[in-house]
């Protein structure tokens, strides 16, 4: 599916279904969308080129518009049913705000889930945002996620914000098996709880990633520089965990973005960042 006048493809209500294979090219604010679904099969799938719808509905022009590559169980701002969900091996690019809003899965289940694994974002920005994969708890994909969720398994390269970010309601995220090239702001990985809950222990974990700042021979670079623009970049950005009120899964305000930027508060007392075995490369003094 090219050109199309709205979205490519909804995915609403229904159960049974696979998809596999095809490509998603040229759409207006959502590219795929996927909510209140059974038993779904998406895999090995392009989808590309989204761009912002052309009028600003909001009459105030301080709302801004839903968009994403994919959005997968929150485009209506709670997670909805997601129950025997698959989705492997599929690819979000150049698309506004987000490449993948999606879930994350059963902690300690890297090597054998397939919820959501080997899929990539790439070239993501506009709109205020820039995120290739922003992974939430759905508890309709594992009844633990108020206690752990993870996401693993996924590349995320050039996207003009985060490359893969998290900043949701649970005691603790684990990203795992990360490769995450040429993101402005990196990766983040953090936790919320409540207010009343900021003496329990909480927190994240990065493990076994490989973080690239930039290639000096990056081939879509000249060597005039003549068309690159160059920014200050970093491989973590800062894993908080806060005592305060969760993020929205889109922002509803122009000044709630980008994401990052409001995702900030009062740090809890037991809160803890733990990083194990990964490799930061390429964070070189001329990209």
């Amino acid at each position: 599916m090219w050109d199309c006048p709205g979205w490519c493809l909804s995915l609403f209500r229904s159960a049974n279904i696979n998809v596999d294979g095809n490509n998603f090219f040229g759409a207006f604010q959502i590219g795929v969308r996927v909510d209140f679904m059974t038993n779904l099969k998406f895999n090995n799938n392009f989808v590309g080129n989204v761009k912002n719808r052309a009028q600003q509905l909001e009459s105030d022009g301080m709302r801004p518009d839903k968009s994403s590559c994919m959005t997968v169980g929150t485009y209506t701002n709670s997670p909805t049913t997601l129950t025997g969900l698959q989705m492997t091996g599929n690819i979000a690019g150049g698309c506004v705000s987000y490449g993948f809003n999606a879930p994350g899965h059963k902690c300690g289940a890297s090597k054998t889930q397939t919820v959501f694994k080997n899929n990539v974002a790439h070239s993501v920005g506009g709109g205020g945002n820039g995120i290739g994969f922003a992974i939430y708890p759905n508890p309709t994909v594992e009844s633990t996620v108020s206690t752990c969720f993870e996401a693993s398994n996924l590349i995320a390269y050039k996207n003009v914000e985060m490359g893969i970010f998290s900043s949701y309601t649970s005691k603790k995220v684990i990203y795992n098996n990360i490769v995450a090239i040429d993101n402005v702001h990196g990766i983040a990985a953090q936790t919320v709880v409540a207010t009343e809950d900021e003496n329990t222990e909480f927190g994240s974990e990065i493990n076994n990633s490989k973080i690239y700042g930039d290639f000096a021979d990056s081939l879509d670079c000249p060597p005039d520089k003549s068309i690159c623009t160059g920014y200050s970049k970093c491989g973590i950005f800062t894993s908080q965990n806060n005592a305060n009120g969760p993020e929205k899964l889109h922002a509803e305000m122009m000044k709630h973005l980008p994401t990052w930027k409001s995702a900030s508060g009062s740090g809890g007392w037991k809160a803890r960042a733990l990083f194990k075995n990964n490799l930061f490369k390429g964070f070189l003094k001329d990209t």
